[in-house]
């Protein structure tokens, strides 16, 4: 019996202490909380300014930073579709938050 009394004791105060720990009692933020809010201009942007927008990782952002360094700037958004792995699907998801 002392056994688990030590135990029960143990785990009482290894909860008490997490729940003292701000991160074990706030929610976590939602991943829509860090997709930008503010059009992103994709003749300027940054890669990891392209990275902010949903469903744009690292490789598709290198490739629209390529894309404009070979063809220069975007005339259209719609032009971003011709960025390897941006298809109509994408560019539908992104249209509203991206601006020249």
């Amino acid at each position: 019996m002392k056994t688990v009394s030590k135990w029960t004791s143990f785990v009482a105060i290894l909860v008490i202490a997490l729940m003292s720990v701000p991160a074990f009692t706030q929610a976590a933020p939602a991943v829509e909380a860090s997709v930008t809010e503010i059009p992103v201009n994709i003749n300027q942007a940054s890669q990891e300014e392209l990275e902010s927008l949903r469903g744009i990782g690292p490789v598709v952002a290198e490739r629209v930073v390529s894309y404009r360094a070979e063809n220069g700037d975007f005339q259209n958004t719609e032009e971003l579709m011709n960025v390897k792995g941006i298809g109509r699907p994408t560019y539908e998801r992104l249209k509203d938050h991206i601006t020249l």
